[in-house]
């Protein structure tokens, strides 16, 4: 096979499609969380970013380069709601299961244990 020039278009022939696989993974988790939280309005990203390195010869010119492709995702931080956890001076905190706003209630049913 002959020699191909780098190109955006032609990239998916490199090592087989490696590139536009982890595109594909990387652009599948922006779109698994778009459907999970629609509401969330912050902006999801799928970056590409080529890293080049000069390989010199011996005598000090330029041979190659090194060319990594790294693929990335960014997706809004998963955050609950804040919860009120008793604290405890032995160093650990609680809280009831029933009731996560409250960890000092009670329900009924912890009466009637």
């Amino acid at each position: 096979m002959k020699k191909v020039s780098m190109t955006l278009e032609n990239l998916k022939q490199l090592d087989y499609g490696v590139v536009s696989e982890h595109f594909g993974m990387h652009l599948k988790r922006v779109c698994e969380d778009l459907e999970s939280r629609p509401a969330d309005e912050t902006a999801r990203k799928v970056q590409i970013q080529f890293v080049f390195k000069p390989e010199v010869h011996s005598g000090g010119g330029l041979e190659s380069a090194s060319v990594e492709v790294e693929v990335s995702s960014t997706v809004p931080r998963h955050r609950t709601k804040p919860y009120r956890m008793q604290v405890h001076p032995d160093g650990r905190m609680s809280f009831h299961p029933d009731l996560p706003e409250e960890p000092e209630g009670s329900t009924l049913l912890d009466n009637m244990e």
